[in-house]
């Protein structure tokens, strides 16, 4: 359903400002698609039952980084004291959660987001070569974003990619409580005990 936005470098035969004129034309382009993908991520989120622009907040987290990143954000359950962030699976979405996030928001403040470079956040041209790169990746833009909304405390839910990512946060980081639903299969295999006879 939601693809990655791969950006194309302009072919070496054309000219410098026809490939510019390109690139303007397809950052356009862009600026349509993700419009049009917001709409279908409120119509997904319409299905939590709760009513987007009063209950339910949709927007964009700038992170303080050098390459000018935003994390796409839900917010519900404005007037609780307890905060919860859900982390979606690779390439996922922060709607995977929307059918749960009215029942989430009658006792926590619950924040969706959308990991870098998948859903409606930026697409960064992060220079990633091994497992180690990757975690401190998502680690740390997990990190610049909870700060950038200033949360304290929270209980930090993760599914699949987002369970190991949290997982790895949570080492790192002692203001969050992880709880995650299907981590990688990778690392369930690790931390598996052995059954007894």
């Amino acid at each position: 359903f939601f693809f990655l936005m791969i950006r194309r470098p302009p072919r070496s035969t054309q000219s410098r400002s026809s490939a510019a004129s390109d690139v303007y034309k397809r950052q356009g382009h862009m600026k349509d698609i993700k419009a049009k993908i917001l709409e279908y991520e409120k119509a997904i989120l319409a299905s939590s039952g709760l009513e987007i622009g009063n209950e339910l907040e949709i927007f964009d987290v700038k992170l303080n980084d050098q390459e000018d990143n935003h994390i796409h954000t839900t917010l519900c359950g404005h007037n609780n004291s307890k905060i919860m962030v859900l982390v979606h699976g690779y390439g996922g979405a922060n709607f995977n959660f929307a059918k749960m996030l009215k029942k989430l928001s009658e006792n926590h403040k619950v924040y969706c987001i959308d990991l870098l470079g998948m859903g409606l956040s930026s697409r960064t041209g992060t220079h990633i070569k091994n497992k180690d790169d990757v975690v401190e990746f998502f680690v740390n833009s997990l990190e610049k974003w909870r700060q950038a909304v200033s949360i304290q405390e929270m209980i930090l839910i993760g599914h699949s990619f987002g369970g190991m990512m949290s997982s790895y946060y949570s080492l790192q980081y002692t203001h969050s409580c992880l709880l995650y639903t299907s981590p990688s299969p990778r690392d369930r295999q690790k931390s598996r005990m052995p059954s007894s006879a």
